[in-house]
C-alpha cells in the first residue's frame, strides 16, 4: 500500500490502483489498501464500487469510524439517507470530533416531537452548513 500512496503523491491513478489491488490481493484485510481503492473509486465517479469497498474495510477493521463516516457522506450523495446519516454520525465517536458542544448534557436530537421543547443548533462543519442550517431553521 506504501507504493500506491506514492503513486498517488506522483498522481498516478492508475498505478497506485494497481498497487493497492495487489496488497488487498496479498492481505484481504489490508485498511490502507481498502481506503485508499475506495477513495480512487469515488474520484473516479464509482459510487456504489467506493461503498462496496468502504463495507469491506469497515467489516474488516476493529476502528473503524473514519470508513462509517466516508461511506455516509457517500450513501447520501446517492440518497440512501437511512443509512447514509446513520454511518455519517459516527465521526461522533471520534476522538478528534470534540468541541464545546459535547460538553452541554443535552441528548442528540433523533427526530423526536418538539412541542413544548427546545432545540439546541450550533455549527459542525463550517460557514456554508451554518448558511444551509439558517436557512431550515424557522
Amino acid at each position: 500500500a506504501l507504493l500506491g500512496e506514492r503513486y498517488i503523491e506522483q498522481k498516478n491513478s492508475q498505478a497506485a490502483k494497481k498497487a493497492f489491488e495487489t496488497a488487498v490481493k496479498s492481505d484481504p484485510t489490508n485498511h490502507s489498501g481498502l481506503w485508499n481503492l475506495a477513495l480512487l473509486a469515488e474520484q473516479e465517479g464509482d459510487l456504489e464500487k467506493a461503498v462496496d469497498i468502504l463495507t469491506r474495510q469497515i467489516d474488516a477493521t476493529a476502528d473503524n469510524r473514519h470508513g462509517l463516516h466516508r461511506r455516509g457522506l457517500i450513501r447520501l450523495s446517492l440518497g440512501d439517507l437511512d443509512r447514509g446519516w446513520e454511518d455519517y454520525a459516527a465521526r461522533r465517536r471520534s476522538p478528534a470530533y470534540r468541541s464545546w458542544q459535547h460538553a452541554l448534557s443535552a441528548p442528540y436530537w433523533m427526530g423526536e416531537d418538539l412541542t413544548d421543547k427546545h432545540l439546541a443548533i450550533w455549527a459542525d462543519q463550517g460557514i456554508g452548513e451554518q448558511i444551509l442550517t439558517a436557512g431550515m431553521a424557522h
